[in-house]
């Protein structure tokens, strides 16, 4: 890993954990909780100034930060600052519990201002058209003649513009109804051809879906307006939450379900960021590999 990647890592960590450490600050102060301390990063320390009973410090080790708050030691039975109107414990439950969802919710509207200036300023996106990326031999989609490339138009007559609308519906199709044919509207090299009909089966070979397909989101070059932009970075964050819910029964369903999640901490954001740099933000090329499923 070279040093470049090391500096662009604990500097992206850095402004998602200082954000986060700012709404404890923001609410805490609002709140009327007396603040300590604000650092960026952690000890030993090399600089600090304080304003108005505040520590501002800037530490040695950079990954990272954190706000101190009287009175709020998760480790200490018998809490600093007991009996002060200004302590953390000195508050009531809400209040507690109003600073301490302040730094998640900091991420989010973080994570929605980066998006909405990436999709603003121009970025590639789906195109609404989902394509077969891979064909399983001796799959029911071979059988039924379905070749890479084949976009997939409709299912049953509903219309498919995302990955995880056909994935879905094929999904259930094959618990609810085994056996029953799903039938499937494909364009191929441009053009519409007859309705293709396979038969998802409920227990597919590991690595595969219940017809033997993999799919894909066209990506195309777009530019949104503000308003759009905003709407896109909303519902791109909302497709994240619901694989984040889906995450703890991906990771203990059998080993021959499919979807099952790629998990990784900083070491694995590192090697993110050492692949692709920023270009996540303008081009979201990594993220779109992680939705592009199986059906």
């Amino acid at each position: 890993m070279d040093l470049w990647t090391v500096i662009l890592f604990l500097l992206m960590f850095t402004v998602i954990i200082a954000v986060h450490e700012f709404g404890h600050y923001l609410t805490a102060r609002l709140l009327g909780m007396k603040v300590l301390e604000f650092a960026f990063g952690f000890p030993p320390r090399i600089a600090a100034i304080r304003h108005a009973g505040i520590d501002y410090s800037i530490n040695a080790i950079p990954f990272g930060g954190f706000v101190r708050i009287l009175g709020q030691d998760d480790f200490s039975i018998h809490q600093a600052g007991e009996g002060d109107p200004g302590s953390f414990a000195s508050k009531p439950w809400w209040a507690q519990a109003i600073v301490l969802a302040a730094g998640v919710t900091m991420n989010v509207v973080l994570a929605l201002f980066v998006l909405t200036i990436a999709f603003a300023t121009g970025t590639t996106g789906s195109t609404g058209d989902v394509r077969v990326r891979s064909v399983a031999l001796n799959s029911p989609a071979q059988t039924a003649g379905i070749q890479v490339g084949d976009i997939v138009r409709a299912a049953d007559g509903r219309e498919i513009t995302r990955a995880d609308d056909l994935v879905s519906y094929v999904a259930g199709q094959a618990k609810q109804h085994p056996g029953q044919e799903v039938t499937l509207e494909i364009e191929r090299n441009g053009r519409s051809i007859p309705p293709i009909r396979a038969v998802p089966r409920p227990e597919p070979p590991e690595g595969e879906g219940p017809i033997g397909i993999g799919l894909e989101e066209v990506q195309g070059a777009k530019t949104y307006a503000l308003p759009d932009a905003f709407r896109e970075a909303v519902s791109l964050s909302g497709q994240v939450v619901v694989q984040i819910a889906q995450l703890p029964g991906q990771l203990l369903a059998p080993r021959g379900s499919t979807g099952a999640p790629t998990v990784g901490g900083p070491i694995e954001m590192a090697a993110i960021t050492k692949h692709d740099g920023f270009k996540w933000i303008r081009h979201k090329q990594y993220y779109e590999k992680r939705l592009n499923p199986d059906a």
